[in-house]
């Protein structure tokens, strides 16, 4: 009905404009309407009516004609009721909301804007603007950077030097030449020429390819960055899409030729990328550009400062973070500065940049700014690198710092680079809130004793009312003990000191040594120290010392007596006035005998002593060296040598006993070196009471148990020769006992001493107060194994019946002027060729039935020739003892015993060689070593049979 009404509307217009038609003045000129709009708009509407009417070809009256008939027949129709007019009125309202949305629509296009209102409203909760989003972070920007250049790492390096494999491989070949064909060796180098090349050439082709794989990569992650795009960036790619649709439907060709340009440059811009072939690389953006802004914004905000006032007034910002270029930030004179203004700012720059910033202010009228410099950590150095890094943790949480986290290690603690060096010291700054209690403080020197290599002392500084820099500890190296004093390792004999000690001493005392504070240390025989015990280990210097105290003593004109059964300890002194010596292991009657004499000179003396009192009796000593030995040879002598109705028990401890009660009175003295001072070992007597002074040396527990008992104390020993332990106050003291260099040199050198120091200081030995002289040692007995021979050719020879037959081979190694042994090796040799009765009948008679080392005599060695037992006289075969026959078999290595021989002369009386002497117990070594012979022949053929 309303279009309808429009059209009668329009016929009614249109036929009064039709009538209102200027019609030609006779005077030529059209009359014009009343009103010029109304003719204008009648022109137009004739336009209109004369352009449908040629188009249709019904003419302006057939298009009025259709016209009006249309508006009749609308009029013509039934009116519609209130319910059709609101269906109208919503169909009207449905229309025009399809055309807003369409305005909407064509709007969100041509602004840039998102399509969907879902992500319309997405993109307006991240503050999308239309040139440019909210200010991105690093990341995004670097991202973006990224995506513009297509371009992601670096390129990658070769994993070996091609060109120089190939040179290597081509000088192998040169060194080739003239030992394979030449054609063979140029095919190689081509080969290996090609091989390089292909290699390089894939080489390269790979990272291009690489760098191509970047592009799709790229232009995907660019896509997918499409939510957080500038709305003028959306219109720019919408307008170029319409664009390049429309320009390509104009111009498919060049479209086409366009794009393949485009994509050329592409690609060509992604191989030669920084992730291809490294040609080129996108630009960095600098630290002030990404974070210039954002810390402005927040720094103005809390300043207060008007949103207009321009970045380049107030930040200075470098573009690179770098220590040395600080952030400068000019402050508004109204800005006070108080604690808490200052901690914001800064915690604004902390929060907003990267690494660590110290503030720097300056708080005055005309000069009102604050500095922010990077701060990086200095690289630690040997032992700050390996033991900082773990203390540091431990020692800010004890010394209770503020702010922990945030304390930089070498703003409070020190430690050296060489925690070696004596003059290290590690240094601990403290803050005002540390007491430093007693506990506190031994916790933080227990820490540094457990982290840190080494012993610390700690140096304190806590003071009040001080900074925080006045509060320290320092630790230091803790200074070593001063060191020990300790005895000279050599003692020199001549050293003046020693022979002004010598000579200085009383009669009867004598020089042991030097302590450890260079001191000559003096001990005398009388009183509490009558007596000595010696026990030194081996290679201790016992010898020389038992040299060293014997010349002194001699030398003062003592009476010194010897016993010693390793025969060498003191022969040095043999011949001097006053030295007495008995050390033939073979005469042990002999020390018996000379044991019991000074016993009973002690004893004369106690008688004269107590009838004159005011006698002086001149020192008299016996020296026991090897005293276990010394007795336990004695046993043996008395087992074999008692008298008829004595106890079977040895008197020998008891003679020394009783030496040991009766002499220290009468000025006589017992030095005595023992192996075991234990009662079961010297005859129940209580030795280690009577010798009131013991020497040791070379202490081991064992030694300390056999000759102190019970357990070593803990006294540091030393195995240096000549180092003795000896009693001064009541105190052990180690001393260092004199010698000469070389030591083995001491004993004739201690002659040579002795007789100079006579000359020197002449003085008389006289052997009063001895009541006797000691008595005389047997000569020294030639053993029967070894009679014929000699280490003095000119006294006793080796007879000429041996020399003679000792082949010309062995006879040089077996010279009269050789000692016995070797002479006695070559006879040996000599008879074991087993060609000469003669000779083996002689050395039969020589060594006692033992003609060969493995104790085997031969059978013709017993059936010599008359006319060789007519040889030269030989000194008859000694007859002795079983027990004696029984050692020097031992010796001999011949595996007969003692207990063997008895069981045999017991049991086979009517067999067993016949005994002489008072008792039939002396027999022959021959006789016996035959007997037993003929045992083993006998057994050899019970066994055969």
């Amino acid at each position: 009905m309303t279009i309808l009404a429009a059209a009668t509307d329009a016929h009614s217009a249109l036929f009064g404009l039709a009538q209102a038609t200027p019609t030609p003045h006779p005077s030529g000129t059209a009359t014009a309407p009343a009103e010029g709009g109304s003719s204008a708009f009648a022109d137009a509407v004739g336009a209109v009516l004369g352009w449908l009417g040629d188009k249709t070809g019904l003419g302006v009256l057939g298009v009025l004609l259709v016209i009006s008939g249309l508006a009749w027949a609308y009029e013509q129709a039934p009116k519609s009721k209130g319910r059709d007019k609101a269906k109208a009125k919503e169909r009207d309202e449905a229309i025009g909301k399809a055309f807003a949305g369409l305005g909407r629509f064509v709007w969100r296009v041509v602004s840039g804007r998102p399509l969907a209102a879902r992500t319309a409203d997405s993109k307006a909760e991240r503050g999308g603007a239309f040139w440019e989003p909210i200010p991105r972070p690093v990341a995004e920007r670097q991202a973006l950077a990224a995506h513009a250049s297509v371009a992601l790492a670096g390129p990658v390096s070769a994993p070996f030097d091609l060109d120089a494999k190939l040179a290597d491989f081509q000088r192998y070949l040169v060194s080739l030449v003239g030992k394979a064909p030449t054609l063979l060796l140029t095919i190689a180098d081509w080969a290996a020429v090609g091989a390089v090349k292909a290699t390089v050439g894939a080489r390269w082709a790979g990272r291009a390819l690489r760098g191509l794989w970047v592009l799709p990569r790229a232009l995907w992650r660019s896509a997918a960055t499409y939510p957080r795009w500038a709305y003028s960036w959306v219109l720019c790619a919408r307008l170029a899409t319409l664009g390049g649709a429309l320009l390509y439907s104009a111009y498919p060709g060049g479209v086409q030729l366009g794009a393949g340009a485009v994509a050329l440059v592409a690609v060509g811009v992604a191989a030669t990328g920084p992730d291809g072939l490294g040609y080129w690389q996108p630009p960095e953006p600098t630290d002030e550009e990404v974070y210039a802004d954002d810390l402005w914004f927040l720094l103005r905000m809390a300043l207060r400062l008007p949103e207009d006032e321009k970045r380049e007034k107030w930040l200075t910002v470098p573009a690179w973070f770098v220590p040395g270029d600080p952030i400068r930030l000019e402050l508004p004179k109204t800005f006070v500065g108080t604690e808490r203004e200052r901690a914001g700012l800064d915690q604004i720059v902390k929060v907003r940049l990267p690494g660590v910033w110290v503030s720097q202010w300056t708080l005055m009228g005309g000069d009102h700014h604050v500095l922010w410099n990077l701060r990086v950590a200095r690289d630690l150095v040997g032992d700050e690198a390996t033991y900082g890094p773990a203390l540091w943790p431990i020692l800010r949480e004890q010394i209770a710092l503020p702010n922990p986290e945030e304390a930089w290690m070498e703003d409070w603690l020190t430690i050296p680079a060489d925690l070696s060096d004596e003059d290290a010291t590690v240094r601990l700054v403290l803050p005002l809130t540390f007491v430093g209690a007693e506990l506190d403080r031994q916790a933080l020197t227990t820490l540094i004793n457990l982290k840190l290599p080494g012993e610390w002392v700690a140096r304190w500084q806590i003071k009040s009312g001080q900074q925080d820099g006045d509060h320290w500890v320092q630790w230091t190296h803790k200074p070593p003990a001063p060191p020990k004093p300790a005895c000279p390792d050599f003692l020199d004999f001549f050293d003046p000191r020693v022979q002004e000690a010598i000579f200085s001493c009383a009669p009867g005392e004598v020089v042991v040594g030097m302590d450890a504070f260079g001191e000559i240390v003096k001990k005398r025989l009388e009183g509490d120290s009558a007596h000595w015990a010696l026990s030194i280990g081996s290679g201790g210097g016992k010898s020389n010392l038992i040299q060293f105290i014997i010349l002194q003593l001699v030398w003062q004109g003592w009476t010194v007596v010897a016993t010693d059964p390793k025969r060498n300890s003191v022969a040095c002194f043999a011949g001097l006035p006053g030295f007495y010596l008995y050390n033939d292991p073979m005469a042990v009657g002999d020390m018996r005998r000379v044991v019991s004499w000074f016993r009973k000179v002690a004893e004369a003396r106690q008688y004269v002593q107590l009838r004159d009192p005011s006698i002086s009796l001149p020192g008299a000593v016996l020296i026991m060296e090897e005293a276990n030995e010394t007795a336990d040879l004695s046993r043996e002598w008395w087992r074999r040598n008692k008298p008829k109705g004595a106890p079977a028990g040895d008197p020998f401890w008891g003679e020394v006993a009783s030496t040991l009660r009766t002499a220290r009175s009468v000025n006589g003295h017992v030095i005595g070196v023992f192996q075991d001072l234990r009662d079961d070992k010297t005859g129940n007597q209580g030795m280690s009471v009577l010798f009131p002074e013991i020497i040791m040396g070379k202490i081991k527990e064992k030694q300390w148990d056999r000759i102190i008992g019970g357990r070593m104390p803990d006294i540091t020993g030393n195995d240096q020769a000549g180092r003795i332990l000896v009693n001064r106050d009541g105190e052990r003291i180690w001393l260092q006992v004199p010698s000469c260099n070389p030591p083995e040199a001491s004993p004739a050198r201690y002659m040579e001493w002795a007789q100079e120091a006579r000359s020197r200081r002449p003085w008389t030995y006289e052997a009063a107060g001895l009541y006797g002289t000691p008595p005389k040692p047997q000569e020294q007995e030639v053993p029967a194994l070894l009679r014929g021979t000699s280490h003095d050719p000119e006294v006793n020879p080796t007879p000429a019946v041996l020399m003679d037959k000792i082949p010309a081979q062995s006879r040089d190694s077996a010279r009269t002027d050789m000692p016995h042994d070797a002479v006695l090796d070559a006879l040996r040799d000599a008879v074991a060729d087993g060609r000469d009765p003669e000779l083996r009948a002689a050395l039969l008679n020589l060594l006692g039935a033992r003609a060969d080392k493995a104790g085997q005599v031969p059978a013709e060695a017993q059936q010599a020739p008359a006319e060789a037992q007519q040889a030269p006289a030989e000194a008859p075969e000694e007859r002795l003892p079983i027990a004696e026959i029984a050692r020097r078999f031992k010796a001999l290595e011949i595996p007969i015993t003692e207990a063997n021989i008895r069981q045999h002369k017991t049991r086979h009386k009517e067999k067993f060689p016949t005994g002489t002497g008072p008792k039939g117990n002396l027999f022959l070594a021959s006789e016996i070593r035959a007997y037993f012979q003929e045992v083993d022949e006998r057994k050899q053929k019970r066994v055969a049979e």
